[in-house]
């Protein structure tokens, strides 16, 4: 078989694309995994002062839900696309 530069090109583009999307991938797990740390420390400092009322502790608790169901969908993705 001959050498195709193009095609060749285009796997090599393909391949550096997947990695960019992993790796954008691992850094929104990483945002998350931040924010789900502000949010138990926030509600935490909000319980030791008394201000944390149940309308708030219910708004927060959503949050960390959602966050956790995110970071799990963002991890069966890479695990797809093999990291």
């Amino acid at each position: 078989m001959l050498y195709n530069k193009t095609n060749y090109l285009y796997v090599t583009d393909f391949t550096h694309t997947i990695f960019f999307v992993r790796e954008k991938l691992k850094q929104l797990m990483s945002e998350h995994l931040i924010r789900k740390g502000q949010l138990k420390i926030t509600l935490y400092n909000l319980e030791a002062i008394g201000a944390l009322t149940s309308d708030l502790q219910d708004r927060i608790l959503d949050e960390l839900a959602e966050l956790d169901r995110s970071v799990e969908k963002l991890s069966e993705i890479l695990k797809v696309m093999g990291d």
